[in-house]
């Protein structure tokens, strides 16, 4: 029996057989709740969504396949960087710290054999942590003696698609506002932006994940809208519907179609 049936409904069903008293409703109900969560839980539409929220709706995308979806927002470098950035902040909102995740925490959660791994990453686009000065005048942080719209806000989605025969992964950037001006002969370390380019440096060849090359978007048809985090999200939601969770298949693979490829460090 669904273990999420209320229980007023076991009496009855034990009697006679399910497929002739189930009621409509409640399969409609269960549809909805296992398949559809997108009408019970909307897009999120606004920066300024609560993290806990933002981690509710990535727990409704669930993958037609073996696609690996985190379910926390990947937004430190580290345990270092997140414990510092709670006590510079003042960061008091539990139940939003709690669905944050560090780089290692991605790197390291079981996920089962999985081919394809995708996060949303989110944070301030400046580095906070080695530019957050201490002014004994003020008896500030730098974190302090700013605005909300001085904080550079951004979010974006990472995935990693493995290679055949365990060599390695390939890490494909889908950023709605990419750096202009890109080509496949640009540097890798020119193109990504502060967290994507931590993971770079954590996973690269000789890494956790062996990176052999960085897919990155550049189409900039959402460019300049301030809705990072609703393009994000829907094209979290396309992965989960539309990828396949196959191994990496050379500069063919459809999920890489119009992507720049970068491969220089």
């Amino acid at each position: 029996m669904n273990p999420n049936i209320p229980s007023f409904f076991s009496q009855t069903w034990r009697k006679t057989p399910r497929k002739n008293l189930r009621p409509s409703w409640l399969t409609i109900l269960n549809r909805i709740v296992n398949n559809n969560c997108r009408l019970l839980l909307p897009l999120p539409t606004t920066p300024f969504t609560p993290f806990s929220q933002i981690a509710a709706f990535l727990r409704t995308i669930r993958p037609q396949n073996n696609i690996y979806i985190h379910p926390r927002l990947l937004a430190f470098g580290s345990a270092e960087i997140r414990s510092n950035w709670k006590e510079w902040t003042g960061w008091t909102q539990k139940e939003d710290w709690d669905v944050t995740d560090t780089l290692g925490g991605f790197a390291t959660v079981k996920r089962g054999e999985k081919n394809v791994l995708v996060a949303l990453c989110t944070g301030y686009t400046v580095n906070w942590v080695s530019n957050n000065k201490y002014d004994p005048i003020t008896e500030t942080y730098a974190w302090q003696r700013t605005t909300d719209g001085d904080r550079k806000w951004h979010a974006y989605v990472i995935a990693f698609i493995s290679n055949p025969a365990g060599k390695g992964k390939e890490m494909v950037v889908w950023d709605c506002d990419p750096e202009p001006n890109l080509t496949s002969e640009s540097r890798i370390r020119d193109a990504l932006k502060l967290l994507q380019r931590k993971l770079w440096d954590q996973l690269h060849p000789g890494g956790r994940f062996n990176i052999k090359a960085v897919w990155y978007q550049t189409d900039t048809r959402w460019s300049g809208a301030d809705l990072c985090l609703t393009h994000s999200l829907q094209k979290m939601e396309e992965i989960a519907k539309s990828w396949d969770d196959g191994c990496f298949e050379a500069d063919s693979d459809r999920r890489v179609r119009g992507f720049l490829r970068l491969y220089k460090r």
